[in-house]
Order: C-alpha cells, then structure tokens, then sequence
C-alpha cells in the first residue's frame, strides 16, 4: 500500500449537484446558474475491476483528520460503464449550516466544510451508497476511488493568512490536491480532475458515520536482503546501483470501521561492489 504515510482529511465537499455529459444518466432539472463547476474524468481504471454497477455520491465530511465520519450525502448518481467517461458537477448550494467544522490550528477563526465524492460499486443493488455503522466489520457497498485526493473545501469567516500545507485559504470555495506531484496543490476550478479507480480494502473506512480511530509510527529494518522487500514497496535506487533504500506502509484495521494502525517501515539492502546481480535485483548496476 503506497502513499499512505501522507494522512490526508477525508471527505470532501458535495453540495446539491447536476451530473451532465458522456457516460452519465438520470441528470436533475436545471435549478439555475451553478456556483462552481468541477469538470472530472475517469482515465484509469485497475485492470479486471467490475465497473458494472458504478456509481458517484457527494458527500460532506464530519471531521477533520486522516479518517472523516461521514456526515452528509448531497447526491447519489449512476455512471455508465464507458472509458474514458467525462462529466461535470454543477454545484448550485451552498454547504449546510450542520457540514461546517470549526476551524482549528493553522485554521482558527474560521468555519469549515469539506468533502470528496466517491465513485463506488453499488453491491446490493438499491442505487444509494450505503452508510456503515460504528463497528460495522465489512462494506456493503465497494469504494473504487478515486484514488487521487482532490478535496473541495469552502471556507466560511474572513481568512488572514490561514493556509493548508503553505496554500491561502480563501473565502468561499477552495479545490486542493492532496498529495500531489508536489505536495498538496491548489487546483483552478477550469481544470479537468484526472480519476483514477482502485480496488484499496483500506479505503472503505470513508463510508463509516464515525471516523475511525487511527495512529500512525514508523520503524526502521535496517539491512536486509532483497528477497525480503515486499513486492509494493518504494525503491530509491543509489547511484552505482549496488545499494538501494526502500519504503513501504502497512495498515491494521480490524472490521472496514475498526481502529486503523498505519505503520510505515524503511530499510535497505546492498550486494557486493562489482558482484554480478542476484535474481530479483532491481537496481541497475554502473
């Protein structure tokens, strides 16, 4: 499991929404002008994923913190099963009085609402996400993404210097990217999301009404042979190749609403200078 030594807010923000364009039915009535427009497209999709009984909700966060509590669904909308599917989301609400959370640390002083949308598949049919209960031991529906963590979040109050990760906060609606290229991003709301669809057992907390427990710590191995390098691990090959570091994170969780335990290992692993690879090296020597 890659990327999760980053903890990331969870679920970001789904106001009252309009779903149009290429590979979406059953599109609402015009309300009116939007206030902000979001234009996604899903361009990746882990291969063998069943993708029949997709669907996108909108909802908004309960908390702040690496897991969320779901607070609020705004929307709930099929996807056709069609690649590279395009659509936008037409956000015409502004977001409910009981979505906004007290801002603290770097965001004192003003109120807060976050939330994600979640592409997922509709397991049992009944065309709604299904919310799980503190406790809950297994998903009823199956969280697909998307992988990457763009996050809407509006700002209510009048922001005087706050930032997330360096980044202004403005008043009103804000789209980031959470653990971007490089770091957390703030993105033009003219720009195209990039989705990507996963199948990752360590997402399906984000259905949970309360944000699970979580705790994260790290643990140096030290040296050790390659062969020992799980096969989902970071390699950081150095410069002539016979030696290399590597990271990589395990998650803990018992039942999808269980107390989470990330820890992250480091180690590396070396061969002899002028030794020819063994099997499974996965440096290329100078």
């Amino acid at each position: 499991m890659k990327n999760r030594n980053r903890p990331a807010w969870s679920s970001v923000a789904a106001l009252i929404v309009c779903l149009s364009g290429c590979g979406f039915v059953d599109a609402p009535g015009d309300p009116g002008n939007a206030l902000w427009t979001l234009n996604c497209k899903i361009e990746q999709v882990q291969p063998g994923l069943d993708t029949g009984d997709l669907r996108v909700a909108l909802v908004w966060a309960r908390n702040l913190g690496p897991t969320n509590g779901v607070a609020t669904i705004n929307q709930d909308l099929p996807i056709k099963p069609e690649f590279p599917a395009k659509f936008s989301l037409d956000l015409f609400n502004l977001p409910p009085e009981d979505a906004l959370i007290e801002g603290q640390g770097d965001l004192v002083g003003l109120e807060i609402a976050v939330g994600i949308l979640m592409v997922y598949d509709d397991r049992n049919h009944n065309q709604e996400l299904d919310i799980l209960p503190a406790g809950a031991q297994r998903p009823v529906d199956y969280l697909l993404g998307p992988a990457e963590q763009y996050r809407l979040v509006f700002a209510q109050g009048k922001p005087t210097g706050q930032s997330i990760d360096g980044l202004a906060i403005e008043a009103g609606m804000n789209l980031l990217l959470l653990s971007g290229q490089f770091g957390t991003e703030k993105i033009p709301f003219d720009a195209t999301l990039a989705l990507s669809l996963v199948d990752s057992m360590a997402s399906q907390h984000m259905m949970c009404i309360i944000p699970p427990g979580y705790t994260a710590s790290s643990e140096d191995l030290g040296s050790v042979d390659h062969t020992a390098i799980p096969s989902d691990a970071t390699i950081n090959c150095r410069a002539d190749g016979y030696q290399l570091d590597f990271t990589y994170t395990v998650w803990h969780q018992a039942g999808v609403c269980g107390d989470i335990t990330e820890i992250r290992y480091s180690g590396s692993s070396s061969i002899e200078q002028g030794q020819a690879p063994p099997d499974g090296w996965p440096c290329e020597v100078n």
